[in-house]
């Protein structure tokens, strides 16, 4: 029997809850999205994902939440199925 509706789903965002995602925050995180190809350095990519979660102004727990709400969005491709 086939498995019918979504196959696959993170279990990330379920976990961080209680920070408030603006709509600019994703707009910016989905501008500089990571497809895992092989000419791509996932390393710059955290790097980078970072960076513009540090110019969001969270600050303790709540930065974190952040980082764990947005990170599948900044994934596509091969990245997010492997997400």
């Amino acid at each position: 029997m086939q498995q019918q509706g979504p196959r696959n789903f993170s279990s990330i965002v379920r976990l961080a809850k209680g920070v408030e995602m603006k709509p600019a925050w994703l707009s910016l995180i989905i501008a500089s999205q990571f497809v895992g190809l092989d000419n791509e350095d996932p390393y710059n990519h955290l790097t980078t994902f970072y960076e513009l979660c540090g110019t969001m102004g969270i600050s303790g727990k709540g930065e974190e939440v952040a980082h764990l709400r947005l990170f599948p969005f900044s994934l596509t491709g091969k990245a997010k199925h492997w997400l």
